[in-house]
């Protein structure tokens, strides 16, 4: 019952300090937001076992490690919760841990839905498999122009084409507003409409604040409109 919908993001140039681990990748920022995304699409943090759609009650975001044919699936526990700086830090101590060989039973065996990266080589399309008690395993790859795409493999018991859609498109804003170009171009105050690129000028690259407006989604704020002024 497995089944794959996919989104291209195009290129996304991130911020990054030189040698960072993450440099030229996305992994963690796909991480983080799925993650914050599993509240709203609660189908895609559950599994079927027995004839019925079991729903875990934390989410525990995976990745996916490989290097050299022993795979495995390291669970961030709480994930919903972290902050990137935090989510960057889980992901680093997994990796030292994998290779030492480090990694317990319990941490490989509790994710509630999988992030796969292969992005470090030129790659058109894949069809991630689920991992046992699982409906959602997101494909992240690069083409060769550089541009990101991401595939969802979902399990159709628990799910539909039309719920991934919207949670891929939901992902793919949030991913993109990641991006420095877009970010400078398209991002403004959504109470006065001023621009990112005016906010990290005035304000020494601190930038907009993303807060919840009175409906509850996110939206981004400049420091006057926040101050009430």
């Amino acid at each position: 019952m497995l089944s794959v919908v996919g989104v291209s993001l195009g290129k996304i140039s991130v911020q990054r300090k030189t040698g960072d681990i993450f440099e030229n990748r996305i992994t963690d920022l796909v991480i983080y937001e799925s993650s914050r995304l599993m509240a709203r699409y609660r189908n895609l943090n559950s599994y079927f076992s027995d004839g019925f759609v079991k729903r875990h009650e934390s989410v525990v975001a995976g990745l996916a490690i490989d290097e050299g044919g022993r795979l495995v699936v390291y669970g961030i526990e709480n994930a919903m919760r972290l902050e990137l700086p935090d989510v960057r830090s889980e992901i680093s101590n997994a990796v030292s841990k994998y290779v030492e060989h480090a990694l317990t039973d319990s941490e490989m065996s509790r994710a509630t839905f999988t992030v796969t990266d292969l992005s470090a080589e030129p790659l058109d399309f894949i069809f991630p498999l689920l991992p046992e008690k699982q409906s959602c395993i997101i494909g992240v790859t690069r083409d060769l122009h550089g541009g990101f795409r991401l595939y969802v493999g979902f399990d159709h018991r628990v799910t539909e084409g039309r719920e991934v859609a919207l949670f891929l498109g939901e992902l793919r804003s949030r991913l993109q507003s990641f991006d420095t170009g877009i970010r400078a171009s398209n991002t403004r105050c959504c109470f006065c409409e001023k621009s990112l690129a005016e906010e990290v000028h005035s304000l020494k690259n601190r930038g907009l604040i993303k807060v919840l407006n009175a409906e509850g989604n996110e939206v981004y704020c400049c420091l006057a409109c926040l101050g009430g002024r």
